[in-house]
């Protein structure tokens, strides 16, 4: 193992161990309660007052606070400036929006309905709000009141979306930008401002996701159609040119026919050939049936046959009726076909010129 390949694991590793410290810390930092954890987070709290930003730096052993002023540009004490600028990349940004900004309402659920109020909240707002769920940042949280049991209430907190634009615009000018909005003093009041703004994105966007899926819909089913009509016509066209080529065939055939009922009559100027053609199916009748031709050659009154036999002297014999003056002769030598268990032959003879 080289020094490079032992270097590789050594850094997976290394990168397995951070992922594990990292999953147990945030599981030990589930225990520790919330007022605590707030304590220990570092952030950086920036609450709206008109023009005005009240600004709190929180550390685990140091808060600093100062205020911008927005009319001059300038903070109290001035010294908080550079304070800001060391942190402001380094820590998270809280918004607190003016107190007047923050709405509440005070909603009755049955208890089976508060775990998923989240699912209710577009409903609930509508009912119960001027606005839309997606035109509010909100927050709740359940209050534990003394009755029967069957009813829970939900304090509901929000603020319009359309305000966070200018807050936002507001701490850009101190190099800020904010992803959490304070509605509250408890954790259940904190709302991240990118999920109410991508919530509003989403919905706006609906109207045109379904417009692109019916779109995708209709190009689907023309591609389809089109593919089927393309293959439809690739199989007519090869039907087509099978019938031409089968018509081709038979042509082709008829014309053999022809020809062989040409061959049969007698020449002008020639000896008959009648027994040239007649002979063949008493050939047919006399060739053994362990026997079959390969190959039959006709020059005028002499034929040549090639094929395979099982017992040569019994060929001879069957030939001798159809050969002038019964000669039937061998063409060279047998030659013995092992997987066909014959002999290989070749036999010529002069065609008789009586009927067969």
């Amino acid at each position: 193992m080289n020094f490079r390949s032992l270097l590789a694991r050594l850094s997976s590793a290394g990168f397995v161990a951070r992922d594990v410290l990292t999953w147990w810390l945030k599981e030990l930092a589930g225990l520790i309660p919330s007022s605590w954890r707030d304590r220990l987070q570092g952030r950086i709290e920036a609450r709206i007052e008109g023009s005005s930003i009240d600004l709190q730096i929180v550390r685990a052993s140091l808060t600093e606070k100062g205020t911008f002023l927005g009319r001059t540009k300038s903070f109290e004490p001035e010294t908080f400036r550079h304070a800001l600028a060391r942190r402001q990349r380094r820590l998270p940004v809280w918004l607190i929006p003016p107190t007047g900004s923050i709405l509440s309402r005070n909603i009755v659920l049955p208890r089976s309905a508060a775990a998923v109020f989240a699912r209710l909240l577009q409903l609930e707002s509508d009912r119960w709000t001027p606005y839309a769920s997606t035109e509010i940042v909100a927050a709740w949280r359940r209050i534990e009141t003394p009755g029967d049991g069957t009813k829970v209430d939900i304090e509901l907190r929000f603020v319009p979306l359309a305000c966070v634009p200018q807050w936002k615009q507001q701490l850009a000018e101190l190099g800020l930008v904010p992803t959490v909005i304070v509605l509250g003093t408890g954790p259940e009041f904190r709302a991240r401002i990118a999920d109410a703004e991508s919530a509003t994105r989403m919905w706006r966007l609906r109207p045109m996701a379904l417009a692109a899926l019916a779109l995708a819909t209709v190009a689907f089913v023309v591609g389809d159609w089109a593919e089927a009509v393309r293959e439809r016509d690739g199989w007519r066209r090869r039907a087509e040119s099978e019938q031409q080529e089968f018509a081709l065939q038979r042509e082709l055939e008829r014309k053999i026919e022809n020809i062989l009922a040409v061959a049969g009559e007698k020449g002008a100027g020639e000896k008959s050939i009648r027994p040239r053609g007649a002979w063949l199916p008493r050939l047919a009748r006399l060739l053994p049936e362990t026997d079959w031709l390969t190959e039959v050659l006709l020059r005028k009154d002499a034929a040549t046959l090639r094929g395979f036999t099982a017992k040569p002297e019994m060929l001879l014999k069957a030939l001798e009726p159809i050969a002038s003056k019964h000669d039937v002769r061998l063409q060279g030598e047998l030659a013995m076909d092992a997987r066909l268990q014959r002999e290989r032959f070749s036999v010529a003879f002069e065609i008789g010129e009586g009927e067969p």
